[in-house]
């Protein structure tokens, strides 16, 4: 079996395999600057085989995003996290905040979901995030000055978006030259992912061994629980389509990350972003679930 195909095949257990490599192997850490290019070159593989219709981005299911990130759970957020010091609950609310992940297609597409629907809601959600960010902000946070480094977050996430967008659609132009790149560069995504996720969890080490054990324990559970709220929540809307009930969990609940942990170092301290590498966890804890269960359902077929 090529590796390719073995990552793909077994890609839950070997999240959770990379989450503990990430952690117990800092040295990995020391890739965090190829970060951004993981990041464009994933999207680059998302984005090819997919034919982007405009049709994708007017759909009644994008106003889940912000009824359930921007209004219903920053609001119970700020009703319950106030066991937790201030910085986790700034942490906190930058995180349920922060549009989907830029791998949310790589992930949808190994649970066999419609990745149509994952492109619509990181695409828009991220190119709104530089105003989302300070404006979601000041009006949780109103009580403090909050600083968000809008140019920068625009700029980088300008980025790591249109780069692949274009150079996809370039590729598109030229039917031999896209079928090769599918057929040969394409299926490294699962790997690609899996050395994300180690480097991601290996660079956060100091922010998670910077509390008490105890103290980090409630607050994971807390965080578990929020992003449990958001897969299941697009889990039950979307029960009655298969694809559906396989994408909309990941794209209302698979988190840019390191996108908020940009936000939370920029502007307040690495404390902050406690909660977002946290959510690194759970997030992809879910993800393999849902994709070790999609690919049961798919196998029984």
């Amino acid at each position: 079996m090529h590796f390719p195909q073995f990552c793909k095949k077994h890609i839950g257990l070997l999240l959770i395999l990379s989450m503990l490599i990430g952690y117990f192997v800092p040295q990995f850490g020391l890739l965090k600057p190829i970060l951004p290019y993981l990041l464009i070159l994933m999207l680059y593989n998302s984005l090819l085989p997919i034919e982007i219709k405009s049709e994708h981005f007017f759909q009644k299911k994008l106003l889940i995003f912000p009824l359930l990130n921007w209004i219903i759970l920053p609001t119970i957020i700020l009703f319950t996290s106030s066991i937790f010091p201030f910085e986790y609950r700034i942490g906190l609310i930058i995180m349920i905040i922060t549009p989907t992940a830029l791998g949310s297609p790589v992930i949808t597409k190994l649970a066999n979901g419609k990745i149509e629907l994952a492109m619509s809601f990181l695409l828009i959600f991220n190119m709104i995030a530089p105003l989302t960010y300070p404006l979601l902000l000041w009006l949780f946070f109103s009580e403090i000055d909050i600083s968000v480094p809008v140019l920068a977050i625009l700029l980088r996430t300008a980025k790591i978006v249109f780069i692949p967008l274009l150079a996809s659609f370039l590729t598109k132009k030229s039917t031999k030259l896209s079928k090769f790149i599918i057929s040969r560069i394409t299926p490294i995504n699962p790997f690609l992912v899996i050395l994300l996720v180690t480097i991601v969890i290996s660079s956060a080490r100091v922010q998670i061994d910077s509390d008490t054990p105890q103290n980090i324990l409630i607050l994971f559970a807390y965080i578990l629980a929020i992003c449990s709220v958001l897969y299941l929540t697009g889990y039950f809307i979307g029960r009655k389509n298969e694809l559906l009930k396989r994408s909309l969990p990941i794209a209302l609940g698979h988190k840019n990350t390191g996108l908020a942990i940009l936000v939370c170092v920029s502007n307040f301290s690495a404390i902050t972003a406690i909660p977002a590498v946290l959510y690194i966890i759970s997030h992809h804890l879910l993800n393999a679930i849902i994709i070790h269960v999609s690919r049961k359902e798919t196998s029984s077929h």
